[in-house]
């Protein structure tokens, strides 16, 4: 399964950071993301898996790996990278898949 998602590497996300788009999309051992500036995150590198909102307004996920944080969310519509429409029930489930996926390489390790 594939997802249309806006995402951000770094220490915090606000109202005024401009995000990057593409499709996230499942690896045997890692998230990979297609866009311009591609991402690729294993799933063993990832320590925690948060959901949270975005000074109330819309869902995100907050990934914490060993190396970095990646903000990101499932969108509708992007409107270059300042104004989104956040599908906020595919937030849920992406966020219920990516802690099963990390749970599961943790495990393994």
């Amino acid at each position: 399964m594939s997802y249309r998602v806006i995402y951000h590497v770094g220490d915090a996300v606000t109202l005024k950071t401009r995000v990057n788009s593409g499709t996230l999309t499942f690896d045997a051992a890692s998230i990979r993301i297609a866009g311009q500036n591609p991402l690729t995150i294993d799933f063993s590198s990832v320590k925690n898996v948060e959901l949270f909102r975005l000074h109330g307004l819309g869902r995100m996920i907050n990934l914490v790996c060993t190396d970095r944080s990646v903000f990101l969310t499932v969108i509708h519509i992007n409107l270059f990278g300042y104004f989104v429409i956040i599908n906020h029930f595919k937030v849920g489930k992406l966020c219920q898949q990516l802690k099963a996926y990390a749970k599961e390489q943790n495990v393994k390790s």
